[in-house]
């Protein structure tokens, strides 16, 4: 039984990411890229416990990849505005261990190694990597596939997903 929430994925990836994520786009589509990954002729979708292991289903939006429900979770956050800068950061009182005690360590390490390989990056380059992820192109995802969930979108468009579930590791090993 998985009993993390979306809430927990976010605050351990911004946490993971130094402590805060320079916009809403850049987190949206670091959360896509833990849950999706490029396979050799398909696409891989990891799960834990049977479940999204972000806990949210993606659908195509303006800008790729999206989900309404991390919204939701960002209320919570620390947002701190500058012009059109936003930079999301955790709450002045959060303690790691609030999140490293529910995340299996397997969600932790996927989460790790995309930030590791994608944090860096700005929130359009990320666009462009999951729209290449994705074999989706600009122009179809504004006129038909816009509001498509991700899976339905690749079974619609013939690209084999592959769902990875993540393997449990023992409690008495649980920490990062």
């Amino acid at each position: 039984m998985t009993d993390y929430s979306l809430g927990d994925v976010v605050k351990y990836l911004i946490y993971s990411n130094g402590g805060n994520v320079d916009g809403i786009k850049k987190l949206v589509k670091l959360l896509f890229l833990v849950q999706y990954d490029k396979g050799i002729g398909k696409v891989k979708k990891y799960l834990y416990d049977g479940r999204p292991i972000t806990h949210t289903e993606f659908y195509i939006w303006n800008y790729g990849p999206f989900s309404n429900e991390i919204y939701d979770v960002i209320d919570g956050l620390k947002i701190n505005e500058e012009g059109y800068k936003v930079l999301i950061g955790l709450p002045d009182d959060f303690d790691p261990r609030e999140v490293t005690d529910k995340l299996p360590v397997e969600v932790m390490k996927r989460i790790r190694r995309v930030v590791k390989k994608y944090g860096k990056k700005k929130g359009y380059e990320l666009e462009g990597i999951t729209l290449k992820l994705l074999k989706l192109d600009k122009e179809l995802k504004k006129e038909y596939y816009k509001g498509y969930f991700i899976d339905d979108y690749l079974r619609e468009e013939g690209i084999k997903l592959e769902e990875v579930e993540l393997a449990r590791v023992p409690s008495k090993v649980r920490k990062p």
